[in-house]
């Protein structure tokens, strides 16, 4: 009689362990199934209320992706698709203290698709990352945020020097301040006072510069800074131009990591890892344009 006690009892007591378990690792799915529902929930409502700030409908199909860097946007099959990553969302949130980081990061891949970057099948270009980052400094005006608020995101998580597709952070943390302060002098109805905010940017300039598969057109002033014209025809600073040391070349322009060599003849060679040389763009001296007219 006792030996059969003892055996239900373990029963009994395997029986209350394994339920708990199950228990606990179905409430710990039931967290994490919320989690991610937030996750989602947050980030469409994000983008409704952006698009709505625009005057529009939403549209876009918001994907969640742990495989992409941080978030792109993109059309397939007529249809436009914002893919993010929500680790990188709670992480940016996490480490700039405001919900507004993930915001602007949702606002600027909006930018991409209302200024029709994602029709052309192209890569990036630094003229449309700065035109879309104008933009979500314009919409975060709209929809509230502080200039401070605004910015954090590109004080955290702009690359310094830039990369091979985005510009440095500089140059992102005046065209989105210049979007901002745009939307705030429409909000007090100051049209007139939407005129190119002069800069102490040197803007004489020597040449002209462009690049396949990039339709913006860049400019080399006087102190050898590559500089970029935003539709508000303020002018951004993206790279410096320094004297190649080399016989072949005249202008070294790095970016990022990719480096550029320029010749006297103007031609703009991509230099591989391997040595090798690619023609990527043109460099025309602007002098010698007016001398030809």
């Amino acid at each position: 009689m006792l030996k059969m006690n003892v055996k239900v009892l373990f029963l009994i007591t395997s029986f209350l362990f394994v339920n708990i378990c199950f228990s606990q690792v179905t409430e710990d799915i039931r967290n994490k199934s919320l989690n991610e529902f937030k996750t989602d929930r947050d980030a469409k409502f994000g983008v409704f209320k952006i698009v709505q700030y625009s005057g529009l409908s939403p549209n876009f199909r918001v994907i969640q992706d742990t495989e992409v860097k941080n978030a792109i946007a993109y059309i397939k099959g007529k249809k436009r698709y914002i893919r993010y990553n929500p680790l990188f969302m709670k992480r940016v949130n996490d480490s700039t203290k405001t919900d507004w980081a993930a915001i602007s990061v949702l606002a600027h891949e909006i930018g991409h698709h209302l200024l029709g970057h994602t029709l052309i099948h192209q890569e990036s270009n630094p003229g449309d990352e700065l035109a879309a980052d104008r933009y979500s400094g314009f919409i975060l005006f709209q929809m509230g945020a502080t200039l401070e608020e605004t910015l954090k995101c590109i004080e955290t998580e702009g690359n310094l020097h830039g990369t091979k597709t985005h510009p440095p952070r500089r140059a992102r943390i005046d065209v989105i301040s210049e979007g901002w302060k745009d939307a705030k002098r429409l909000k007090n109805k100051k049209i007139t006072d939407f005129t190119p905010e002069r800069s102490n940017i040197e803007e004489t300039f020597k040449y002209t510069c462009s690049f396949v598969g990039d339709e913006n057109t860049y400019y080399v002033n006087n102190v050898n800074q590559m500089v970029w014209y935003d539709n508000y025809a303020n002018p951004i600073v993206i790279g410096v131009l320094k004297e190649s040391e080399g016989k072949n070349y005249k202008w070294d322009y790095l970016y990022d990591k990719t480096l550029y060599k320029i010749d006297s003849g103007g031609s703009i060679w991509l230099i591989t890892t391997y040595g090798s040389s690619l023609k990527v763009g043109e460099l025309n001296d602007i002098n010698s344009a007016k001398e030809n007219k």
